[in-house]
Parts: C-alpha cells; sequence; structure tokens
C-alpha cells in the first residue's frame, strides 16, 4: 500500500487517465442481493462459493477498505466514493462525476 501513492503519480504522469471508484454497499442490502441471487435462477450465476464466504468477513473487508483508503486517497489520485444500495441510482451518480 504504502508503494501504490508513488505508483499512481508516475501513471498519471505519463499521460494516463487514472480514476478510483469505491462503489459502496452496505451490509444489509449486500446480504439482500446475495439472497436474490441465491433464490432467482436468472441470478445464480453472480453469486459465488467466495461471495457467501466472505459476508462471514464484512468486518475484515471494512478494516482492509479504510487501510486502503488511508493510503491511497491522494489529492493525485483520490477515491470517489459512490453509494450504491440502490444500484440505479449509483449507475447515476456515478455517470454523473
Amino acid at each position: 500500500l504504502k508503494f501504490t501513492p508513488t505508483i499512481e503519480r508516475a501513471i498519471i504522469h505519463s499521460g494516463t487517465y487514472l480514476i478510483k471508484y469505491w462503489l459502496e454497499v452496505d451490509m444489509d442490502e449486500q446480504a439482500k442481493r446475495f439472497k436474490e441471487r441465491n433464490e432467482d435462477y436468472r441470478k445464480i450465476w453472480k453469486l459465488s462459493p467466495m461471495d457467501v464466504q466472505a459476508q462471514a468477513h464484512w468486518y475484515d473487508y471494512s478494516r482492509a477498505r479504510d487501510a486502503m483508503f488511508e493510503y491511497t486517497d491522494t489529492p493525485d489520485c483520490p477515491w470517489y466514493v459512490v453509494p450504491s444500495n440502490d444500484q440505479r441510482r449509483a449507475r447515476l451518480n456515478w455517470l454523473s462525476t
């Protein structure tokens, strides 16, 4: 993580646009989506065994996300957090940034 800002700066200075988005979904909404995917044969392909296991590690992943933001959210290349509980609004908000 400590080398990421340097690498991102090099990418940006080379002329590449680097934009970082984080689609933020809360725990209850994620559980609801997993349940829907599990019960709807049209969406079951979106659900992997890793997704099911990951739900149990929600807080571990949240701490890792916070650490990632702490190290990599820089003025040169900030993170854009898009609230994504409402998928339609999230897509519109993402497109407007």
